[in-house]
């Protein structure tokens, strides 16, 4: 349920960072040196290394949720979202 949640909010969140970056990317083009503004390459590695860190803290969050909700050591928000 976590990793979902967390899913929706980063899914979202590069839909959302690649239209603004898309739309930035011929003002930046001046000052962008060996590839185009909009460099597919470039776009796609970006993405894969922000989904890779958001699935590490998802996986993290759900790990934490896991084994230490008997010890009441992580924010009480959190275990009440994980129910």
């Amino acid at each position: 349920m976590v990793v979902r949640e967390v899913a929706w909010v980063v899914i979202g969140g590069l839909v959302v960072g690649v239209a603004i970056s898309a739309a930035a990317a011929s003002r930046l083009a001046g000052v962008l040196y060996g590839i185009g503004g909009l460099d597919p390459v470039a776009f796609g590695g970006v993405m894969f290394v922000l989904l890779l860190v958001a699935w590490t803290a998802a996986q993290w969050l759900r790990f934490m949720v896991i084994h230490n909700h008997h010890h009441q050591k992580i924010i009480p928000d959190v275990l009440a979202a994980a129910d």
